[in-house]
């Protein structure tokens, strides 16, 4: 939300870590030796030998990457021109974790949470020259190798602490986010909340706006306030609507109700269903034809919603599968700028997804508007991973966190649903979560509630489906963690009900060369690894059992690289595709885990930490367009030289076109001679929104005389002008008659 008049305070402050937490005692709370080492919060305090740090960003940014504890900063500005009867609140988009701030000596407030932004009056303090000090104490509260205590977390902050792609020697802290002087007149706008009624817009083209606006008036008697409303297309050329009013403002804070009626109203999509239309919405509050306060913020119309007791999803009445990526920006929020968020979400939508899962993170608020804009939805993840305490004092803690993640995106059209739990165990679905659903569905009844996502077989979770009405979605890992999921091509024999809703699935590879030197030292990078490199791969979150199971005959760390990634792009390729070949019967989306790295990692990422492609990447690409062409596989491709093979070609559209007069072309050559083995073609016309549909069959009879090898299967769609709408590509292994069945998947780049 932009405001009419703000000052950044931005730049250079003073900083100096606080172990002992001694920094906000008083001199006669310390012995004589060391009773000048507190009071930071005084004018009077000489902080002449502190160090300098950019505010805003993590101090693990800039030299203090191993501190945890508190920490204080303190800077001085002026005195800004405002008018007489005027406020001036000091607001901060974001401090991680606890904030207590003083300004010229006198306490203002404490905030508990690093994501959400809050603000204190300061109008009655503030001087010619200004002093402003923040303590921040971002602890560790549980240590988090520590298999039974990092279950007992008590902090807030998700994946930034505690997961297995990120850094357990980091635990982010500081001033992370902009600091900002907001100047106003006597009445200002704290909030204001925008919902759309899409009920007569499929009739009519007409759309109803209601505005929730929170304004405070700080004179001590009720005024009557003129309110101004503008509503311009932001992404397209259309009229501005604009309405005025008055309002009647008691003294202090006030809620009112408005609304905007929007004809020809243009409708916020995906960007493979439509277009991702926004408005500028500014609302302007005075008691004069001067403006005492303006905000403007991005808005979409479109309503989202749930049907039946599964996941069937809809936006704006249409039905979508899901095509998405779990994300986790860097796991310094505070180094990730709008361009570097505008390339993640550019390299998202070119992976073909339609949605993106942001990991037990609250990312910045540049990642939501350029998912807004890209027509990317979101399923939000409260920032709670595995398990954590279910003490009642974090239930209240949490719920209140959870409204203010809820009032901090409300407005944004991409963020579609809310989940309060990352494979969170029978204690915290049960109490924890019940509790943050019930709170969510409260505070915000227009987007989905998700309780908790878990993996088959963790605890009763279909028992649990039932009793609490839960639509699970599910956490798959066949190809991976093989004791617990089997094999890769185990997967089919999971029941139906298992398919629902996939928001995990994946294998680790390993990252490019130039990366794996950035995390091993030149010393540390011969053949065989040794048990040193392993460790140091493994705080890098590796896991070397199931990364060798999976490639077992490696030669070198370029041939691991290779491997890893070639057998990472099979797994991605295998799952996505199955869960496409079962789209509405009974699945409704995959989620693939993971997109992108958070630091120098060895992780599930199809993206390292650079943002460098991984094979996966491409496989991911081609399983996820949304007009697709492929195999019935579930096993290893293979033939038998002089003996038929053959195999069904499916296609699958997830576009709100139909076409007409499609070719599905195929070509099979042998990789070794070059020889086509076969080739042919099927005709078919696909519908709008059509689940797997199959085409026809592929057929060959490899000759006998024909070398044993693999065969590349190049299957490719066109539409009557010729032009290639899908391609797809498949390894098919011939083999001698006395031959056992091997097989691999090549993934063609883009």
């Amino acid at each position: 939300m932009q405001h009419l008049r703000a000052i950044s305070l931005a730049g250079s402050w003073r900083f100096r870590t606080d172990p002992d937490r001694l920094g906000d005692l008083a001199p006669a709370d310390l012995v004589a030796s060391a009773n000048d080492e507190c009071a930071f919060h005084l004018p009077s305090y000489d902080d002449s030998d502190w160090q300098r740090i950019p505010v805003p960003g993590n101090w693990q940014q800039f030299g203090y990457e191993e501190y945890n504890g508190v920490a204080w900063y303190r800077t001085h500005f002026a005195r800004p021109d405002y008018p007489a009867n005027g406020v001036a609140r000091l607001r901060f988009a974001g401090v991680d974790y606890n904030a207590d701030v003083w300004l010229n000596g006198l306490y203002l407030g404490s905030h508990e949470g690093y994501f959400a932004p809050f603000t204190f009056d300061c109008t009655r303090w503030l001087r010619d020259d200004n002093l402003l000090v923040v303590r921040v104490d971002s602890p560790n509260d549980v240590r988090v190798k520590h298999a039974r205590e990092h279950e007992e977390k008590t902090l807030i902050k998700g994946a930034l602490q505690d997961w297995d792609a990120s850094n357990l020697d980091l635990n982010p802290g500081g001033i992370w986010s902009d600091v900002t002087l907001l100047l106003s007149g006597p009445q200002y706008l704290v909030d204001v909340r925008a919902d759309a009624d899409l009920a007569t817009h499929a009739a009519t083209g007409r759309a109803s706006l209601a505005l929730r606006v929170t304004l405070v008036n700080t004179l001590p008697a009720a005024v009557d306030a003129r309110v101004h409303l503008t509503l311009a297309p932001a992404t397209f050329t259309g009229a501005t609507i604009e309405e005025e009013g008055r309002i009647r403002l008691l003294p202090g804070p006030n809620i009112h109700t408005l609304w905007l009626q929007i004809p020809d109203a243009r409708l916020w999509w995906t960007w493979d269903q439509g277009r991702p239309d926004l408005y500028a919405l500014t609302v302007t509050v005075g008691t004069s034809e001067t403006p005492s306060d303006s905000v403007t913020e991005q808005i979409g119309l479109r309503t989202v919603e749930r049907r039946g007791e599964g996941w069937a999803t809809y936006l704006n009445g249409r039905r979508f599968f899901w095509r998405g990526a779990n994300y986790l920006s860097d796991q310094l929020l505070g180094t990730m700028t709008p361009e570097r968020y505008a390339r993640d979400v550019r390299l998202l939508t070119e992976a073909n997804t339609n949605m993106v899962r942001p990991f037990c993170v609250v990312e910045r608020p540049a990642f939501y508007a350029a998912c807004d804009a890209a027509g990317l939805l979101i399923y939000q993840d409260f920032p709670m991973q595995w398990r954590m305490s279910n003490d009642s004092a974090l239930v209240r803690r949490a719920t209140r966190q959870a409204e203010e993640m809820i009032a901090l995106l409300a407005n944004h059209p991409s963020v579609f649903c809310y989940c309060y739990g990352s494979e969170p165990g029978e204690a915290n679905f049960t109490k924890l979560g019940m509790a943050l659903a019930a709170t969510s569905r409260a505070a915000d009844p227009t987007r989905i509630v998700q309780q908790a996502n878990e993996y088959p077989g963790h605890w009763e979770i279909m028992a649990a489906r039932e009793h609490y009405g839960w639509p699970v979605d599910m956490h798959v890992y066949s190809g991976w963690y093989t004791d617990a999921f089997g094999d890769l091509f185990d997967l089919i024999r999971y029941t139906p009900e298992h398919f629902e809703l996939i928001t995990e699935y994946g294998a680790q590879a390993l990252p490019a060369q130039e990366m794996l030197h950035a995390i091993l030292p030149p010393e540390q990078r011969a053949w065989p690894p040794t048990s040193r490199a392993l460790r140091l791969l493994k705080h890098h979150c590796m896991q070397p059992e199931p990364l060798f199971r999976a490639v077992p005959d490696a030669t070198s760390w370029q041939d691991l690289i290779a491997k890893s990634q070639a057998y990472q792009a099979l797994v991605l390729k295998f799952h996505t595709e199955h869960y496409r070949r079962l789209k509405y019967a009974p699945c409704n989306g995959a989620v693939m885990f993971l997109f992108t790295d958070c630091w120098p990692a060895v992780t599930w990422s199809v993206l390292d930490y650079a943002r460098r492609p991984k094979q996966g990447y491409y496989a991911v690409q081609q399983a996820f367009a949304p007009l697709h062409v492929m195999l019935n596989w579930t096993a290893p491709l293979a033939a038998t030289l002089g003996t038929p093979w053959q195999a069904e070609v499916i296609v699958v559209n997830d576009l709100p076109e139909s076409f007409v007069g499609l070719i599905a072309g195929w070509l099979v050559r042998h990789d070794a001679t070059g020889a086509i083995i076969a080739e042919g073609s099927l005709a078919c016309d696909v519908a709008a929104d059509c689940p797997a549909t199959p085409i026809g069959t592929l057929t060959l009879r490899p000759p006998a005389e024909s070398l044993p090898g693999p065969c590349t299967i190049a299957l490719r769609l066109t539409d009557p002008t010729g032009e290639i709408r899908a391609t797809n590509a498949y390894t098919l292994t011939l083999r001698a008659p006395w031959q056992t069945t091997t097989s691999s998947l090549r993934t063609e780049g883009t």
